[in-house]
């Protein structure tokens, strides 16, 4: 309730929310809020970061990801933020590969990383501490994927 008080209106707080939603790490990595176009209303978050291992302690590897509110799912937006973040991690991060973990009944966000043009890797245990399918995309993907066009 102490939030609700400080920030005072309703256009005050939906501004902290996408503030707070929208976090950047000093290597460039972080979160960021996803709106929807039309009403400007959160949907959901893009994240760029580092991978956690079976002990959520940081590894070297970058992983993209999306959490959308399920008002907006089948939308495009992760796709759309998906391909941003990709996009920004290549050419301003300078980053050769970039992963992406899905749990195997997440057949919507499997979809997902097609669509991005992801690489299937299979399954594995080294993030989380969990049983995920991994995805990767490197920077030569991307740049064969523009020159044939």
């Amino acid at each position: 309730m102490d939030r609700l008080i400080k920030y005072g209106d309703i256009e005050s707080q939906h501004q902290h929310l996408i503030d707070e939603q929208s976090h950047q790490h000093k290597n460039g990595t972080g979160s960021w809020a996803i709106l929807e176009k039309d009403t400007k209303k959160i949907a959901g978050a893009m994240i760029l970061c580092q991978l956690l291992d079976e002990h959520h302690v940081p590894t070297q590897d970058i992983e993209v990801g999306w959490h959308l509110n399920r008002s907006v799912w089948g939308k495009g937006y992760a796709t759309e933020a998906g391909r941003a973040m990709l996009d920004y991690g290549f050419s301003k991060l300078h980053l050769s590969v970039i992963y992406a973990v899905v749990k195997p009944e997440h057949y919507a966000s499997i979809h997902i990383t097609e669509r991005l043009g992801m690489k299937a890797l299979g399954l594995t245990t080294k993030y989380y501490g969990i049983e995920l399918l991994l995805f990767q995309q490197t920077a030569s993907d991307k740049i064969e994927k523009i020159e044939n066009k």
